[in-house]
């Protein structure tokens, strides 16, 4: 089976950066261990790119986007081709309509 290529958008990686240098704040170690976490998850999708379930927010943008699961952290993608590329990391705290203006269409 042929590996896909995971590609982390300038998006994804300054919200990467923000989670990190908020939860920091309280603990370097944490703010690590969500980060490691975030970035364990998305290995599997350069086997397995369709093992995340449509994202229903972003359907409208017919782009096929899907999402995994991190804690409270929704890592949002879509395959192309060969390779699989990571939109956005959104706190599931937040308010569900604000994906829509982080994901571009």
């Amino acid at each position: 089976m042929k590996r896909m290529v995971i590609i982390w958008s300038a998006t994804a990686l300054n919200q990467l950066d923000e989670i990190y240098e908020y939860i920091a704040q309280d603990s370097e170690k944490a703010a690590g261990n969500v980060i490691n976490r975030i970035l364990s998850s998305t290995k599997r999708l350069s086997l397995f790119p369709d093992s995340g379930q449509e994202e229903e927010t972003l359907k409208e943008l017919k782009r096929g986007y899907r999402y995994l699961v991190s804690r409270n952290y929704k890592i949002v993608y879509r395959s192309e081709g060969k390779v699989v590329i990571v939109a956005a990391v959104f706190d599931t705290r937040q308010d569900p309509e604000r994906l829509k203006r982080i994901v571009p269409s």
